[in-house]
C-alpha cells in the first residue's frame, strides 16, 4: 500500500481517535495513575529514541520525512502525558495539534 495512504488512512484516524476519546472524558485510572499517561510517555520516548540514533525507517517502513518533527512530537507527548496524569480532559486537543506538522508537510510533498 503506498505510504501516503498509510498516513493519511492509518497514522491520521488513529489520533484522531485517541483526541476523540480523550476529548469526550475517557482517561482510564489505575489506582491514581492514568493509562493514557502512560501510553503517552511511551510514545514520548519512541520518538526521542528514534531521534537520537536517527533512525530513517518509518512505522510503516518507509524513509522518514518527519525526523525534523521527531522533537515536536516528543515535547507534545510529554506535555499530553503531563496533562493526563492530572486527568485534564483537554490534553486531546494537544493529540489535535500533533497531526498539524505531518499534514502541512504531507501537502507540500504531495503538491510538489
Amino acid at each position: 500500500m503506498n505510504l501516503t495512504k498509510l498516513f493519511y488512512f492509518g497514522c491520521i484516524p488513529f489520533r484522531l481517535s485517541i483526541a476523540t476519546v480523550l476529548l469526550i472524558g475517557i482517561n482510564p485510572m489505575v489506582g491514581p495513575v492514568s493509562v493514557f499517561a502512560c501510553l503517552a510517555l511511551i510514545m514520548a520516548a519512541g520518538f526521542a529514541r528514534n531521534n537520537w540514533v536517527h533512525k530513517d525507517v518509518g512505522f510503516f517502513g518507509g524513509k522518514v520525512w518527519w525526523h525534523d518533527f521527531r522533537k515536536f512530537h516528543a515535547g507534545l507527548w510529554v506535555i499530553i502525558a503531563i496533562l493526563l496524569f492530572f486527568d485534564v480532559q483537554y490534553a486531546g486537543v494537544l493529540v489535535l495539534y500533533d497531526l498539524i506538522p505531518g499534514i502541512l508537510e504531507k501537502c507540500q510533498l504531495t503538491a510538489q
